[in-house]
Formats: structure tokens, C-alpha cells, sequence
């Protein structure tokens, strides 16, 4: 559910942190371990650095580390914006949004599979600029 609990102290907790947290990312822990295994981008690398480059309103960056984070950033804020308010308007909202169900599943499934294709291409394409697949031994 969109505006369920778990996904509205989600929102919460990932709009603090990208106010928190620096731009550049903290230096001192690997944020993505497929990147760290790998040495490939995963679809959602530089996500975390893009929404703290937008709260501190380095939008060139934060297009920079994922282009897809204003998006997630104005969806996440608009399900904290929505979950601060009473109730009453909560549930306007929801059913708002229910009456249109099918409408805002294709809206966020064609989202969601726009993340990914971006995100395998980005990999497939890191992969081969940096040798990948190695057929030899």
C-alpha cells in the first residue's frame, strides 16, 4: 500500500537521513555492496548520494549520481507530506488514489521498470567499458 505505515516511516526516515547526510557520500563505508563485490554499478548506485545532493540543493550532482533521484525524492516527500497529515485527510487521499487504481499501478510499474532498464543498462555498459565479460582466464 503506498500510504501504508512501513512506506510512510520509510519516506520519513530516508528524507532525514538525505538531509543528514553529505553530498559526496561519507568515505568511510562502501553505501552499495555489488559495487564493492563487483565493481559494477547495481540500478540503484548513487541514489542515496542524489537525494542528499538535493536537500543540499546540488541539483547538477544529484542528476549526476542518479537521475532518477528527484523523482524518488518528490515521491518520498509527497508520502511524508501526506502521512503529517490528520487522518481524515489521509484517508481522502487514499481513496483518491484507489479510485484510480489501475491508473497509478501502470504509472508506478512503468516507473519502476524505467529504474530498472536504466539501471541494467548502466551496468552492461560499466561492464564493458571496463573489460567485461572476460572470456580468457
Amino acid at each position: 500500500m503506498l500510504l501504508g505505515r512501513f512506506t510512510r516511516v520509510f519516506a520519513a526516515i530516508v528524507v532525514a537521513a538525505a538531509f543528514v547526510l553529505p553530498g559526496d557520500g561519507t568515505g568511510f563505508v562502501p553505501t552499495c555492496y555489488f559495487k564493492a563485490m563487483f565493481a559494477l554499478p547495481c540500478p540503484g548506485c548513487g541514489l542515496s548520494r542524489s537525494l542528499a545532493s538535493i536537500t543540499h540543493l546540488r541539483f547538477g550532482d544529484a542528476v549526476a549520481y542518479h537521475p532518477f533521484g528527484l523523482v524518488v525524492f518528490l515521491l518520498l516527500c509527497a508520502i511524508l507530506a501526506v502521512s503529517l497529515c490528520p487522518a481524515r485527510i489521509r484517508a481522502g487521499v487514499a481513496g483518491w488514489l484507489d479510485v484510480r487504481a489501475p491508473r497509478v499501478r501502470r504509472i508506478y510499474m512503468t516507473g519502476v521498470a524505467a529504474f530498472l532498464v536504466f539501471g541494467v543498462g548502466r551496468l552492461v555498459l560499466s561492464g564493458l567499458a571496463n573489460g567485461w565479460p572476460s572470456l580468457g582466464g
